[in-house]
């Protein structure tokens, strides 16, 4: 999805002025949106896109009623505030090794059309590429999420799974 870089900054710089922090830099920006560090000491997603943005509310809503920061020795950001005008979502900063950016996650069930064996031996083998020797410790992350906190996480790639 398109989106304008400075809607989404205006909102994080909105979003500061209620809770009256200051924005100090931009830790990144994917497909959803942009992340910023703030003066909270913590994480500020602007997202451009309710859907995921809701299902990145629902996610740490999930972990929140799990008590979760921690999944097989990966640091999980804990959710600290949220905006659901601006699709703001302020979380504490992690330190790798981490699992972030639960906008692309789904709750209790994957979607129909990401069922398919062909997707998920595709999913498999980028994983072989991407994480090399880490790959199982991946999948154990994975299949923990999946089915301890019925969490399934798509978005797999060295930027949101960090090992260093």
């Amino acid at each position: 999805m398109f989106y304008i870089p400075e809607i989404l900054i205006s909102k994080a710089q909105q979003y500061s002025l209620r809770i009256n922090f200051t924005i100090k830099r931009q830790l990144g920006r994917g497909i959803q949106g942009m992340v910023f560090q703030t003066s909270n000491d913590s994480a500020l997603k602007v997202h451009n896109d309710i859907a995921a943005y809701n299902r990145e509310i629902s996610v740490y809503g999930r972990l929140a009623q799990y008590h979760i920061s921690k999944i097989k020795n990966f640091n999980i950001p804990v959710l600290k505030a949220f905006d659901n005008t601006l699709l703001c979502i302020e979380m504490s900063i992690v330190k790798p090794p981490f699992i972030v950016d639960f906008a692309g996650a789904y709750l209790d069930d994957l979607p129909e059309h990401l069922f398919d064996s062909n997707q998920q031996a595709e999913w498999q083998k980028e994983r072989l590429d991407r994480f090399e020797e880490n790959t199982n410790q991946v999948n154990e992350l994975l299949a923990e999420l999946e089915v301890r906190y019925k969490i399934f996480f798509t978005d797999v790639h060295p930027g949101n799974v960090r090992f260093v």
